[in-house]
């Protein structure tokens, strides 16, 4: 007996003294071919780990990049959000675009925490409240290494957060919104892709007063151009009136939608832009001017609805873009986003024709050199743009 106690005692200090889980390892995006390999990430020849916790939900880990010394938030292995000026990017401007054109902006439902921007860029708006919900605890824990980007959310008062499901807290409660931005994690990641189907655009509706919108993120990148479609059909399908955003240096897309007609205002545009917090959060992100804003602008509701025709829609019954877009991944980003880009800038929607009055914009030569100048900045060809407004005066196209 005593033997068998002491061989006892012996595994169990093996076990307490085996080798520690690697957490570099854990956290290497295995499916990525453009993120370090696990080898790569064991050497710490490319990342020095912040922070890791296998959270309730997902595994999260804060990485510091050796050269450059960007920060990246990784979930499950796949970064999901980052301080580099391309995400930051995209992290402001699916905000900033409801924020600058939604009738009203006294109550804003952001669905993902991320790194934390998003919400920190809708709490520089004269907003009454921010509802905010995150799945994942450390999600929430992890963003405190983003403070020196995000504002620091947080400890704003009129933030509500909750670590809890979207679409649980949209169920359960009967609050309104003006604006509700959804910014989770890929739509092929299962917990994550049903976000991203009609059934949860058509929940979110709900919640929406009748002139609020919603500001989608959809990426580009990893996905086909059809899988693009489905679920850009897939959001107009509860939100008929939609406006598409995007920038090619990003390689993401906004989707605005609402079910009511979508103008801008140029005269208010303006008003919100000089806004001094809104004009600092944009600067920060390049754009110093409205009209780089409106270079972001690809489609309008009718380009859209000629672009959809056909496509599928994905529901929670049938997941189409969960399933499919695993065989998109293994193609180069570039690739899949080049492909539609091109889609969008052949089928692209001159800004002018989406505002209440475009007399000011058409007859400004300052406005037209300064939508250029915007153009540049978000990874946009001008020569693209002017293709654009050639086919519009076409005989054909004149009515």
């Amino acid at each position: 007996p005593a033997a068998a106690l002491a061989g006892a005692a012996a595994v169990g200090v093996g076990v307490v003294a085996g080798p520690a889980w690697q957490e570099r390892a854990l956290d290497a995006g295995v499916s990525e071919p453009h993120l370090p390999t696990v080898e790569g990430m064991l050497a710490g020849s490319a990342t020095q780990l912040l922070y890791h916790r296998e959270g309730p939900t997902a595994t999260v880990a804060v990485a510091r990049w050796t050269q450059g010394g960007r920060r990246s938030l990784f979930v499950n292995g796949r970064v999901n959000a980052s301080d580099r000026r391309d995400d930051m990017m995209t992290q402001v401007l699916v905000a900033e675009v409801p924020l600058l054109i939604a009738p009203r902006v006294d109550d804003v439902f952001l669905v993902g925490w991320g790194s934390g921007v998003s919400a920190g860029t809708a709490l520089q708006a004269p907003v009454r409240h921010v509802t905010a919900v995150e799945i994942e605890p450390a999600v929430v824990e992890a963003s405190a290494f983003f403070a020196h980007v995000n504002h620091e959310p947080r400890r704003d008062p009129r933030l509500r957060l909750y670590e809890d499901d979207a679409r649980h807290i949209l169920l359960a409660s009967d609050d309104r919104y003006d604006v509700i931005i959804s910014e989770p994690s890929h739509p092929w990641v299962s917990g994550v892709s049903n976000l991203f189907t009609q059934d949860f655009f058509r929940l979110a509706a709900r919640r929406l007063r009748p002139d609020g919108v919603f500001s989608q993120w959809l990426q580009t990148y990893q996905m086909s151009f059809e899988t693009y479609r489905s679920l850009l059909a897939t959001f107009q399908s509860v939100f008929p009136e939609v406006l598409v955003f995007g920038s090619p240096f990003a390689l993401d897309c906004i989707l605005l939608g609402s079910r009511q007609p979508i103008r801008l205002d140029l005269a208010e545009l303006d008003r919100r832009w000089a806004y001094e917090p809104t004009r600092a959060e944009t600067a920060r992100i390049g754009l110093t001017r409205s009209e780089h804003f409106l270079a972001t602008f690809y489609l309008g509701p009718d380009a859209v609805r000629r672009l959809v025709r056909g496509a599928p829609i994905n529901t929670d019954d049938n997941m189409i873009v969960e399933f499919n877009m695993p065989r998109d991944i293994a193609r180069r980003l570039a690739e899949t986003s080049r492909e539609t880009f091109a889609v969008l800038e052949r089928e692209a929607t001159p800004a002018d024709e989406v505002l209440v009055d475009a007399s000011p914009f058409l007859e400004s030569p300052e406005r037209a050199e300064a939508l250029v100048d915007g153009l540049t900045r978000v990874g946009r060809n001008p020569e693209d743009y002017a293709r654009v407004l050639e086919r519009r005066q076409a005989p054909e196209n004149v009515k």
